[in-house]
This record gives structure tokens, sequence and C-alpha cells, in this order.
């Protein structure tokens, strides 16, 4: 299987956990990235999305973003 990723994906898992919202949001984040680093499932990047993660604003979220 093949998932795409965008940056408010990658994003997420540094925002505001005490939301209930972004918090399951977060989770499953992480749980597909984990699937991703076990190779049970690949992930599609773009361009775009280097491109975005280069303009985070936050310097500590934009390399936590890249190296997800």
């Amino acid at each position: 299987m093949k998932v795409y990723l965008d940056t408010c994906c990658l994003c997420r898992p540094y925002d505001d956990l005490s939301n209930i919202k972004n918090r399951l949001e977060s989770e499953s984040v992480l749980f597909l990235l984990d699937l991703i680093d076990s190779e049970k499932i690949e992930w599609i990047k773009s361009e775009f999305l280097e491109f975005e993660i280069e303009n985070i604003k936050s310097v500590v979220k934009r390399k936590k973003c890249k190296n997800s």
C-alpha cells in the first residue's frame, strides 16, 4: 500500500495534544510512520511537500518534520 502524508500530517504530532482531535490524529500519523519505517507501507513524497516543510516558520517543527 502507498500513502501520501502531507505537511499537516507531519506537523500534527507537534501541535497542542491536549485537544482530543489533535491527539487522535497525532497517534494515527505516528502509527503510519511506524508502518513506513517497518516497510509495511510505502510513503509517496513530492517536491512540493519538501518545499512546504522548508517553509515551516518554527525551526524546531521544521527539523522534526524533515526527520519524519
